[in-house]
């Protein structure tokens, strides 16, 4: 598995037992096989997930099936692909592999020099592929959506993409379609039907009713399977059900709120809370639930259920059985989610009761991803828990390894995010700044991260009276020094450069990856000066640097 990937969004999400079969939108799915892709584009709550599944599963085709879900962290181009490529890898580990070493070896790799080596050896492949994109809606960025449609126009016969989102792509949909490259499935086809609704209220959720009150409640809900499923619970016990649902109406959001209280009024105080304190996680297992509540991994149930500690695995498992919105994401039924509506209705309800609360689970989110090494959950709920200086101290950590293994691009992300107070006052953030205008641009800008950094650290010397040791110091300055270096080279500086870059070469640890950059950019000026031996051997310096550091693209290049 690649380094700080989630293989829960890898996994097929498992179709509930006792679900209502959807035949004739399984044999919808099924017949579009035969051209370019599938969308399935609804609200949140139409069931989109739950029959992507169904149809995998009902038809036995997981082996041909390559499953990601998407969430706003991916909105990074070599970040997307690379979930792709490790999905496709566990069907096509020859082909996917040399694509995933392509991605991790260079920090702006041509992705559309990628997918045409991918699609003129995947057309070779008898086998057919299906790849699902789970949650597209999540995905903003215009270079992700180029190469999707890239992929589209040049996608092997053998090969259906299926989409799932709750808004439509930024594509031509309608050329698509006029051309009958598309097959789509929308909010209106997605309802249930009268008989699904009698299925699912009757058969599935075991409550009973009328022929007339089921049409009623079709009626009131519009065959919305979210708010179906909410007012099913909402009448699993209640008396009067033929007055609750005959008073039953408004509008989609005003049934959901209703609802969403009924629901959780209904709960033991113990439950509800596990519920809205949970929902500020977009996916969670036990551990991460007992870090976040400050208990040792188990809860306590009070008046109304049953009494005793229950271990939050079991809470999870009472909770799934309930049919409370819990979506698992592995087959052992270890990692959850909540209905995506769900939870952002329950996160407005615990700020609600409980204003700032949000703030402080997400702190300790983030404590616990940053134990578990993963540390774009952690600093994405540092962001949500507005500590700044945890994401500052995260990203200082991290931010030159990730430089180094070319993650540059969500770096800038984070840097850009926080406060510039925060970063300008931290020389190490300015000089991580710094490079990352140096790769992403602008350029014009470096100098100025640069001297930002000289004054941090001037200040820093100041205040904290010699807490920045004499090698962090020497450190620091051979970053700056690595950094001017490639910057006068650029402008064809060749002396400045020259200086630079044995300042640098001076003041770096030996495994610094400022300082392969450094000789490799005292090569390019021996190079420009005509002086070829020393050029070779300012190369080669930059080589050993490279492997002692593990840079294996800078490696090769030099």
């Amino acid at each position: 598995m690649v380094k700080g990937l989630l293989t829960t969004k890898l996994f097929l999400p498992q179709p509930r037992p006792g679900l209502v079969l959807r035949t004739h939108l399984i044999q919808r799915l099924e017949n579009g096989r035969d051209r370019k892709f599938t969308l399935i584009s609804a609200p949140a709550g139409f069931g989109k997930t739950t029959l992507l599944a169904e149809w995998i599963t009902t038809k036995n085709i997981t082996s041909q099936t390559a499953w990601v879900s998407l969430d706003a962290a991916d909105n990074e181009l070599i970040r997307f692909w690379t979930y792709i490529f490790t999905a496709l890898r566990n069907l096509y580990p020859d082909i996917a592999s040399s694509i995933l070493e392509a991605l991790e070896s260079s920090q702006s790799p041509r992705i559309d020099w990628l997918l045409t080596d991918f699609i003129n050896v995947f057309t070779a492949e008898p086998k057919p592929l299906l790849l699902v994109l789970d949650d597209l809606q999540s995905i903003t960025d215009n270079q992700i959506h180029e190469s999707i449609a890239f992929l589209l126009d040049h996608m092997p016969p053998q090969m259906h993409l299926v989409v799932s989102s709750r808004t439509d792509p930024p594509w031509p949909l309608a050329l698509r379609r006029v051309k009958g490259e598309m097959n789509e499935l929308r909010a209106a086809d997605l309802r249930f039907t009268k008989d699904e609704c009698a299925i699912f209220l009757n058969q599935t959720m075991q409550l009973e009713l009328s022929a007339d009150l089921v049409e009623t409640l079709d009626e009131r809900t519009e065959g919305w399977i979210a708010g179906l499923q909410m007012a099913a619970l909402s009448l699993s016990d209640r008396e009067e059900v033929e007055d609750f649902i005959q008073s039953f109406s408004g509008s989609h959001r005003f049934i959901f709120d209703y609802l969403v209280e009924e629901v959780l009024d209904r709960q033991p105080a113990e439950v509800a809370d596990f519920l809205l304190m949970t929902s500020v996680l977009e996916r969670f297992n036990a551990s991460l639930c007992a870090a976040i509540l400050d208990t040792q991994s188990s809860i306590t149930l009070g008046k109304g259920s049953a009494t005793g500690e229950i271990s939050y695995q079991n809470m999870l498992e009472l909770l799934d059985r309930g049919n409370l919105f819990l979506v698992h994401l592995d087959d052992e039924r270890q990692w959850f989610r909540y209905h995506h509506l769900f939870a952002e209705l329950l996160r407005a309800r615990l700020d609600q009761l409980h204003p700032g609360l949000s703030l402080l689970l997400h702190q300790k989110a983030s404590t616990w991803y940053q134990d578990k090494g993963l540390v774009d959950e952690a600093i994405h709920h540092a962001f949500k828990g507005e500590d700044q200086e945890r994401v500052a101290d995260l990203v200082e950590v991290n931010g030159m390894q990730m430089i180094v293994d070319s993650q540059v691009s969500r770096l800038f992300g984070w840097l850009e995010s926080l406060p510039e107070s925060i970063v300008r006052q931290r020389p190490w953030l300015c000089i991580l700044h710094a490079w990352v205008r140096y790769y992403l641009g602008p350029r014009e800008q470096v100098e100025q991260c640069l001297i930002d950094a000289e004054k941090a650290l001037e200040t820093g010397l100041k205040i904290k009276d010699g807490e920045i040791s004499d090698g962090e110091q020497k450190h620091l300055y051979g970053q700056i020094a690595a950094i001017r270096a490639y910057l006068a080279l650029q402008n064809q500086e060749l002396e400045l450069a020259g200086k630079f870059a044995n300042q640098a070469l001076d003041l770096l640890p030996e495994d610094d990856y400022g300082r392969g950059t450094s000789a490799i950019a005292l090569a390019e000026t021996h190079r420009q000066e005509g002086n070829l031996a020393a050029m070779e051997m300012a190369y080669k310096e930059a080589r050993l640097i490279a492997e002692k550091c593990n840079n294996m693209p800078m490696a090769v290049s030099a």
